[in-house]
């Protein structure tokens, strides 16, 4: 039965290829046109602080640094940042737009906030360390307006935060802000995954039930004629079938078909 399978999907190799490429197509369309785009805005931070490394043994100043960025690291993703950063949008964009992106809330006193954890998801925090200690911060929002200030508010709020608990020479932007649009949430290599995973089960969806009779539409037997209808048939006789070669010849007895 399986090696029956194997030839089977071995028959159909190009119908599954056939299947494959439009299934590419397929998520390429999807992603890049169905989904709603996101924008992103990145800034790096530059953070050192040579008097740490004095005072720590054994400890170069990269270390040091490195060491510095993970605690800021910890601040960035604080609940202080985020409601911070959330009172900044407030009071520039009121609830009513704000509420099209998060849940807004409002306590017993009145005060009125963004949810801390919907912001931290738009909101991403890393550190890269080859040669320099550098804190990454990325904002992702469906809007540009939205994701420019939020991304604004927290390239303002990251010297802050930094210099009130850690004790740093530098905490300065490494480069310009950069805002990029993103379509989708697949790259090049999911998109290309995700069409062939699903081009290749289609396609053994499809030859399964092709074999089993469910989407077959051509007779090719006294049998299929007699599953179509419940009339008795009677065959008169078969058609043979011959095979000529070039010159017109007949080959061989030739072969009922």
């Amino acid at each position: 039965m399986f090696i029956e399978w194997i030839k089977d999907i071995w028959r159909e190799k190009f119908f599954i290829i056939y299947i494959c490429f439009l299934s590419v197509l397929l998520v390429y369309a999807v992603n890049n046109f169905a989904m709603k785009k996101k924008y992103v805005y990145s800034v790096s931070f530059y953070i050192t602080n040579s008097e740490l490394a004095k005072i720590i043994i054994d400890t170069d100043t990269l270390d040091s640094d490195i060491m510095m960025a993970e605690s800021s690291k910890i601040l960035l993703n604080s609940d202080y940042t985020t409601d911070t950063a959330g009172e900044m949008l407030i009071e520039k964009y009121g609830t009513e737009y704000l509420k099209n992106f998060f849940t807004i809330t409002e306590d017993k006193d009145g005060n009125i906030s963004i949810s801390s954890d919907e912001l931290k998801e738009c909101i991403d925090v890393s550190i890269v360390s080859e040669g320099i200690a550098v804190l990454n911060i990325e904002v992702t929002t469906p809007s540009l307006y939205l994701t420019q200030d939020l991304g604004s508010f927290m390239t303002f709020l990251t010297p802050n935060i930094i210099f009130s608990v850690v004790s740093a020479d530098y905490a300065t932007p490494f480069d310009n802000a950069r805002i990029r649009t993103e379509s989708g949430f697949l790259g090049r290599k999911e998109i290309l995954a995700a069409g062939l995973a699903f081009g290749f089960i289609l396609s053994i969806i499809i030859i399964a039930l092709y074999k089993k009779g469910f989407i077959k539409n051509i007779i090719m037997s006294k049998e299929d004629i007699d599953s179509c209808s419940s009339a008795e048939i009677h065959t008169l006789g078969n058609i043979p079938y011959y095979e000529f070669n070039v010159k017109g010849d007949l080959n061989g007895k030739g072969r009922v078909k």
